[in-house]
Order: structure tokens, then sequence, then C-alpha cells
């Protein structure tokens, strides 16, 4: 295994190892009316990263857009290596729209299902380097291996989020 899966592994481990850590109650609990509950940001993390594993199959396939470029904030934030350390404001209609999950093993299941997706994309983009690319809605268009390192980042970014509901959840629990 090359650095870039290592990383995305190193950085889902952390995700599925914190569940351990948490009671169902405590999954559903939402510090306001328009936060997400940790329940809520696990399939947020779960749903956008099978979605960036559905960009990689159709740039591992489709050659029509090779040519075309990311946009210079996509360039910026591979170069960084992140997300800018800054708090993300997406569409309401679609944050409102995250359930809750059904039960932590439901969450376990997902995440060792899009781990192990996420290999095998891996390992399609190792044996073949004659690859297109596909559209992100703000950001261009990425290839397969971009796509990757995009979902580790979105994976990481998401975490200074987990630890401001972990410090809530803190708080929360012992009032």
């Amino acid at each position: 295994m090359t650095m870039e899966i290592e990383k995305f592994d190193d950085t889902i481990d952390i995700w599925i190892k914190a569940l351990s850590g948490y009671s169902y109650d405590q999954l559903l609990i939402k510090p306001n009316e328009t936060s997400w509950s940790l329940g809520q940001l696990y399939l947020h993390i779960i749903n956008e990263s099978e979605w960036y594993n559905s960009q990689m199959e159709i740039a591992l396939i489709d050659l029509n857009h090779r040519d075309k470029p990311m946009t210079l904030e996509a360039q910026q934030l591979f170069d960084r290596g992140e997300f800018e350390d800054r708090r993300i404001v997406g569409d309401q209609t679609i944050a409102q729209s995250i359930t809750q999950p059904e039960s932590i093993d439901q969450l376990l299941r997902d995440l060792h299902t899009l781990k192990k997706a996420s290999h095998d994309l891996w390992l399609k983009i190792q044996q073949d380097q004659n690859h297109g690319k596909s559209q992100h809605p703000g950001l261009g268009y990425f290839t397969a291996l971009q796509w990757i390192l995009f979902s580790e980042m979105h994976l990481r970014h998401h975490l200074k989020q987990k630890q401001r509901l972990d410090h809530f959840l803190d708080n929360h629990m012992s009032n």
C-alpha cells in the first residue's frame, strides 16, 4: 500500500474506533436545533465518502473530461493537503435532511464497507494509470486519485466538528 491509502485508513480508523466510546443515545443528542448530532455527522461523512467513491468509479472509466481542470480553490486545497481551518456552512436543506443513525452497528458496518470499497477502488487506480476525471459540484474536475485524497481530507476536516460535539457531550453528560 502507498501513503495515500494508508492516510485514508488512519483517518477512517479514528472514526471507527471512536464509536466504541459512545452510547446510542449520545449519538442522537444535538447541541441545538440547527446543529447535527454526532450520529448525523457520522452519516454525513459516510454518505459523502460513498459519493466520492462513485465519482472515483466514473473517473476510472470516463475519459471525456480528462483535460478539464479543477478550480483554483481546489488546487489550493490539494496544495495545502487539508481544508481551510474554518467552519464550512453547507446547504441548510441538505443539512436538515440528514437523518439519525439506526444503530451503532449500522454505522460500524457502513464505515467498514466504505473502507473496503475505497481499498477496492484504490487497487483499480493502481492497476491502470489511464484515467479520466469526474466533476465536483463546486471545485471542478478530479482524477480518481484526487477523489480519494479529497475523501480523506473531508474525513479529517470533520474531526474538528467531532471534537466540538465531544466537548458538548462531555459537558451535557456532567450536568
